[in-house]
């Protein structure tokens, strides 16, 4: 067999098909990828006007970004100052609260004073009036012994006119007998002589003895009305000594009613005297209300002054140095001992980084009115207030005298304690100043509840008192009202001049 050799053909008809394949797929390619143009330039254009529309709308939007940015800084500020405007109505209120609460409790201290006054004056006036009633009665009753006693005096009067009548006739009727009894001597003398000349005149002598019988029957009757003056002498010197007895029993009866008006005259100078102890006392009341030191009630007997000698009370500012300032808080402590009725001892601790005594070495110091104020506005005057404050320091020592008896304790401060026991080391140095005033402020109230002034059987709770001082922060004015109202106690701030 011969083998042909063919030279190959590179385009054939197979290959025309592929050609014209590929020329299809590539048309088609084409077309297909125009209308995809053709799509994209309608999504294109689409999305060119929904972009413009968006950015009209983020224009718009931004406008009204800018505006609500602009409304809500507007706010903000507005917020702002209704927010200091709140604080400082918040503030008012606290002082228009704490200046309630002392008005209260003043005005119900004064009202229950004033009834206890009241109830006194009231039982002291029908004291008044029971005693007027009894010297009423015992001036009617004088009235009476006086009445009767004139009466007693007149009929005393009178029988001793009738005594001196019956005295009187008595005195006749003597005589009268006396004279009888002469008569009858002579009539026996005659007897006698006519006797011896009884022969010469029988008829005489019969005469005689007739007439010397109607003598003896006179001198007779003449002795029995004799015997009944006796008889009535004796009766009315009888009557005489009834009467003597009813006057003595008068006389000592008027003296019994002057006794009993002299006892009701003394009732009612006591009853007079009480009543100037009661208006002593009221006024002794009134001074103690008007003795409130700028709606502090001022007590105690035995007292505890704590003053603060930081460095900040030669400040009237944190920048502002007034030398004045101390001063004033020498001249308000004295002011403080004299207003206290009832004191009897005191004490007095300074206090800045460290507390010491003022007077003394901490024990009672006898209260004098002419001396110790000038005393301790002395020693105040020289002292120089300078560095922190420790008022943890100055509490712990107050209370060592609360076993002898301490009972009121007045704080005079002008800031909020920035050192002492009740703060870690953590704390001293992460701390801010104000932040640190306020965990020591609530360290020393807890310390205070419950164990310094916590309730003890034996000891009575000291009333503790604060005082501020020409101050500017608000949280000090919260501790301080918080501390006194803790301890039964009032506070008062005084402002800046």
């Amino acid at each position: 067999m011969k083998l042909r050799h063919k030279l190959p053909s590179v385009f054939g008809l197979y290959m025309v098909d592929v050609l014209c394949c590929s020329l299809g797929c590539v048309i088609l390619l084409w077309l297909f990828n125009d209308y995809k143009n053709a799509l994209q330039s309608r999504q294109i254009a689409e999305q060119k006007d929904r972009l413009a529309r968006l950015s009209e709308d983020q224009e718009r939007r931004e406008k009204d970004l800018a505006r609500t940015r602009t409304d809500l800084a507007d706010r903000e500020k507005q917020a702002s100052r209704l927010g200091s405007e709140l604080m400082t109505r918040q503030i008012e209120l606290e002082k228009l609260g704490k200046d309630l609460f002392s008005l209260q409790d003043r005005l119900k201290s004064v009202d229950k004073e004033r009834m206890d006054v009241r109830v006194a004056l009231d039982k002291t006036r029908k004291d008044l009036e029971e005693t007027e009633k009894q010297r009423m009665v015992q001036a009617d009753k004088a009235k009476d012994i006086a009445t009767r006693r004139a009466e007693a005096e007149a009929r005393l009067a009178m029988l001793d006119k009738e005594l001196k009548d019956r005295t009187t006739l008595l005195a006749l009727k003597d005589a009268t007998a006396k004279d009888l009894m002469v008569t009858q001597a002579e009539l026996e003398k005659k007897r006698l002589a006519a006797s011896n000349r009884a022969d010469v005149a029988e008829a005489a002598l019969q005469a005689a003895l007739k007439s010397m019988t109607d003598q003896k029957n006179m001198a007779a009757t003449l002795s029995n009305d004799k015997d009944k003056a006796a008889k009535d002498l004796a009766m009315l010197q009888k009557r005489l000594g009834v009467l003597e007895a009813a006057l003595v029993a008068e006389t000592a009866s008027r003296k019994d009613a002057e006794k009993l008006g002299t006892a009701a005259a003394m009732d009612q100078q006591k009853k007079e005297r009480d009543l100037k102890d009661l208006q002593t006392r009221l006024q002794r009341i009134q001074q103690v209300a008007e003795t409130r030191f700028a709606g502090i009630q001022l007590t105690g007997r035995k007292v505890v002054l704590a003053i603060d000698a930081s460095g900040s009370m030669e400040l009237i500012r944190a920048d502002t140095a007034s030398p004045e300032k101390w001063a004033e808080v020498g001249r308000v402590a004295g002011l403080v001992l004299d207003s206290l009725p009832d004191l009897e001892k005191f004490q007095v601790i300074v206090f800045s980084e460290s507390s010491r005594w003022l007077l003394g070495d901490g024990s009672w110091i006898d209260y004098n009115r002419a001396t110790s104020r000038s005393l301790v506005v002395d020693a105040l005057s020289r002292v120089r207030p300078k560095g922190g404050t420790n008022l943890y320091e100055a509490f712990r020592m107050a209370f060592t005298l609360r076993t002898q008896g301490m009972d009121a304790l007045y704080l005079l401060s002008d800031g909020l304690p920035n050192l002492g026991e009740g703060l870690s080391e953590r704390q001293r140095e992460s701390l801010r100043e104000q932040e640190k005033g306020e965990v020591l402020g609530q360290y020393l109230r807890r310390k205070l509840r419950a164990e310094w002034n916590a309730e003890n059987p034996n000891l009575p709770p000291v009333r503790i008192n604060t005082l501020g001082f020409f101050y500017e922060s608000p949280d000090l004015g919260a501790f301080l009202w918080a501390l006194a109202r803790e301890n039964n106690g009032n506070f008062v701030g005084m402002n800046n001049p």
